[in-house]
């Protein structure tokens, strides 16, 4: 390849366009979760307790895709936030369970609005958000399996 050759326009990288994508979603999520003093990761676990609670850190670390070195600064400051506790298993000591406070149940109210607000920022018709949403979640499957099949060779 020449000086002069590009190696690929940046704009055609479907790496780039899901990396704006992302940090753009952040974004526009900012205002709705700033005043209730969460940031998206952690909103994302309190997601995932409002939906089923009482879960363990592994669980929550299988559900999110997030390793234990990241999740768990996120279960700290949610727990100095007063939103959920955790806990030792009395019959595994290894096994962790974190469960919603009454706090944090209170929370889920106060985000009702906020998915039909993101959707309205899409400016998307519901079934292009769902062909686009089903594509993505295609993508995560067959990335994970790819990863997963280079880590165990």
């Amino acid at each position: 390849m020449s000086k002069n050759e590009e190696f690929f326009p940046l704009e055609d990288a479907l790496c780039f366009a899901l990396y704006n994508a992302h940090r753009l979603m952040n974004q526009a999520y900012r205002p709705y979760l700033s005043e209730l003093g969460l940031t998206y990761p952690q909103f994302l676990v309190l997601i995932c307790l409002w939906n089923r609670d009482n879960q363990s850190l592994t669980e929550l670390g299988e559900t999110l895709l997030l390793d234990s070195g990241t999740l768990t600064p996120l279960i700290k400051r949610l727990i100095e936030s007063g939103f959920i506790n955790k806990e030792r298993s009395s019959s595994d000591e290894r096994k962790i369970t974190v469960s919603l406070t009454k706090e944090g149940k209170k929370l889920r109210e106060k985000t009702d609005k906020i998915p039909n607000g993101m959707f309205c920022k899409l400016k998307l018709s519901e079934k292009k958000f769902i062909t686009i949403r089903e594509e993505v979640k295609t993508l995560i499957k067959n990335l994970k399996e790819s990863v997963n099949s280079e880590l165990t060779n």
